[in-house]
């Protein structure tokens, strides 16, 4: 950490350079992800889910997971702190370390840690390559299924739709409504 004129500490690495990676952070790309964002929280649910099972990973919490009509378990794992690999959307091994740094922090609603999440490719200039990575995580969060429907609610503090649940649609013929708006539909 260096500070200016001893007062403001300035970090220009968003890790500790002398820390122990499986893999050199001076010859790779990566990315940062703040906590409290949409990709944050999208890239960190898609690192638990493809995880490199070779690897050995050992932190991890667990939440209550939106309703979801063909799921049976209401926890889902997430991601604790530390280093992880996995596999992205084209099969490379990409690394994700997840972090809290500094002091907890009063916030209006709540203390937490400053966290933020950063996603390596153990490969110089390969900036595009991690772009498309979170491009297709949006796009496949923004899917969609035939007969079925998304409920969202507004992320007040973070300002997002964040999924509250997934539920089977109703068929039209159960919905109460003047048959011409049903043979509109």
């Amino acid at each position: 950490m260096n500070t200016i004129h001893d007062a403001v500490p300035v970090s220009l690495c968003p890790f500790k350079p002398d820390t122990t990676f499986d893999f050199d952070p001076l010859k790779s790309t990566w990315i940062e992800l703040s906590h409290g964002t949409q990709l944050y929280n999208l890239v960190a649910s898609y690192v638990v889910k493809n995880l490199i099972p070779e690897d050995v990973h050992r932190s991890f919490s667990v939440d209550v997971c939106p309703i979801k009509s063909d799921e049976s378990s209401r926890t889902k794992l997430e991601l604790g702190l530390g280093l992880f690999s996995f596999s992205d959307t084209n099969n490379k091994r990409l690394y994700a370390l997840h972090q809290a740094i500094g002091s907890p922090l009063g916030l209006d609603y709540s203390v937490e840690w400053y966290k933020n999440l950063i996603i390596f490719i153990s490969e110089l200039g390969q900036q595009d390559h991690l772009v498309r990575f979170c491009d297709d995580i949006i796009k496949e969060n923004e899917k969609t299924e035939i007969g079925q429907y998304t409920i969202f609610n507004w992320h007040v503090c973070h300002q997002y739709w964040n999924e509250e649940s997934i539920c089977k649609a109703r068929v039209v013929e159960s919905v109460v409504l003047p048959n011409k708006l049903k043979d509109k539909l």
